[in-house]
């Protein structure tokens, strides 16, 4: 019996061994002990996924090949044995929830068009936290000014949908009525605010028939905004057609600012969409929000939120949404100095989207070029995730194809490459949609390079 215990304890050891051969799954360089988490080393094996809610179906990991006498990775058996390996699986890229890789987004619609100065008075108090917002129009309401309104759009913080031709209910209305209503109102918007082709609507009355909804689809509408108690809206969940998309309604008389932060909260702190409809900033009648109780509602959400969630229109996250669902990425190409993939979208409205791009974990420098021209991007190790290194990316997507190729570290035009003294020759701050640095000049050689890679999307 003991010699049979001795043969199954041999047999163990000599598994345990030959496990610690293979490359690993999960390591980490600066680890003296064990092993760690690391989200880029991983199988070697590729095969076609679909990942529900990341935009469409990705081509799994190719291999990235490195100088294995560069990096020693530590996977320790029970004789703390080291091991060199030359190969890592990489995570595929994704497309991010939101731009910028916000965790939640919000968007301020305002219907019907019936005052152009409380919607002056909403543009007023917007543009001091940087929000943006939908004006959901009337046509019938804003055919005698048009000018006024033309003039308010061309500003940075409103675009605009249709909000019918006349506001009659959809329900009361014969099929024939569809083309004045839906098509003729489209064409009214793309006509006087020179648009390519609106695409968003908010049904009067949020009613919507079948008919109707079949009659929205076949003018190219997207996105269509409801009313039903401000549902929440999850990109991951959102109907495929886009076309019933819940709202809550704010006014001063019939939501109390305690409901109104539980309701909007609940939803950004869920990573939800959360679409708010407005009539008008004044108090005239029931469906409209007081100054005061406007401008609140605009500090809270920025002294809670700004950082955290996207606060975009209607029509930017309805587009993002959709080319998001229609979008796939494929790798190209991946070797020792580079990855390189094309992303695709089905349906292309403009919308910039964030990629979300990941690197093994042992490079720490890298820059991008789309579609042949450069980008600095930043390398972020990510919160909570052991070795974890991702890269974000703001770019339009074609639907041919844009191709984006990695340069990873290392490059002598980002980088120190000599032993003079330097000086700052130009600082460029960061935005929320671009990326900033300092660039560096040799005071002898005249070389440059830059440093301090950094933007508002890794948080």
């Amino acid at each position: 019996m003991k010699k049979f215990l001795a043969i199954i304890l041999m047999l163990a050891m000599l598994f345990a061994v030959t496990a610690c051969s293979v490359t690993p799954e999960n390591t980490d360089t600066n680890s003296d002990t064990g092993t760690n988490s690391d989200s880029s080393a991983g199988s070697t094996e590729s095969d076609t996924s679909t990942k529900p809610g990341t935009g469409g179906t990705y081509v799994p990991p190719a291999i990235l090949d490195h100088d294995t006498t560069n990096y020693v990775a530590k996977y320790a058996d029970a004789k703390q044995t080291k091991i060199k390996y030359g190969t890592y699986s990489v995570k595929a890229p994704e497309i991010a929830d939101y731009y910028n890789n916000y965790d939640a987004a919000l968007s301020m619609t305002f219907d019907d068009g019936a005052d152009i100065g409380a919607a002056r008075l909403a543009e007023s108090i917007m543009s001091q936290y940087g929000f943006k917002g939908t004006l959901f129009l009337q046509i019938s309401n804003v055919q005698g000014n048009i000018s006024e309104w033309q003039k308010l759009v061309s500003g940075d913080t409103f675009d605009v949908g249709s909000h019918s031709w006349s506001h009659s209910a959809p329900s009361g209305l014969s099929e024939d009525a569809y083309n004045h209503e839906i098509k003729d109102s489209l064409d009214y918007l793309q006509e006087k605010f020179s648009y390519e082709n609106p695409v968003t609507y908010a049904t009067p009355f949020s009613q919507l028939t079948a008919s109707y909804k079949q009659y929205l689809k076949d003018c190219g509408v997207i996105s269509n905004r409801l009313e039903i108690g401000g549902s929440m809206v999850s990109p991951d969940t959102v109907d495929p057609d886009m076309l019933t998309v819940y709202a809550k309604r704010i006014d001063t008389g019939n939501n109390q600012e305690s409901i109104v932060r539980i309701n909007v909260g609940d939803a950004l702190n869920n990573g939800k969409w959360f679409v708010e409809l407005y009539h008008n900033v004044r108090v005239q009648d029931s469906t409209d929000i007081s100054e005061e109780d406007f401008r609140n509602h605009c500090k809270w959400l920025y002294d809670n939120y700004n950082g955290k969630v996207w606060f975009a229109s209607y029509d930017d996250v309805a587009k993002y949404l959709v080319q998001k669902q229609t979008a796939t990425i494929e790798y190209t190409d991946c070797d020792s100095e580079s990855m390189t993939f094309v992303a695709k979208v089905e349906k292309n409205y403009g919308q910039e989207m964030t990629l979300r791009l990941f690197v093994p974990f042992f490079i720490d420098s890298a820059y991008a070029i789309i579609d042949g021209e450069e980008q600095y991007v930043e390398v972020v190790k990510e919160a909570g995730v052991s070795n974890a290194r991702v890269i974000y990316i703001n770019t339009e997507i074609s639907e041919e194809g844009t191709e984006v190729k990695l340069m990873l570290g290392g490059n002598d035009k980002y980088q120190n490459n000599c032993d003079h003294a330097y000086s700052v020759n130009e600082v460029v701050e960061p935005t929320v949609d671009s990326f900033g640095y300092t660039e560096m000049i040799c005071t002898s050689c005249e070389h440059t390079y830059k440093e301090l890679y950094t933007n508002k999307i890794g948080k």
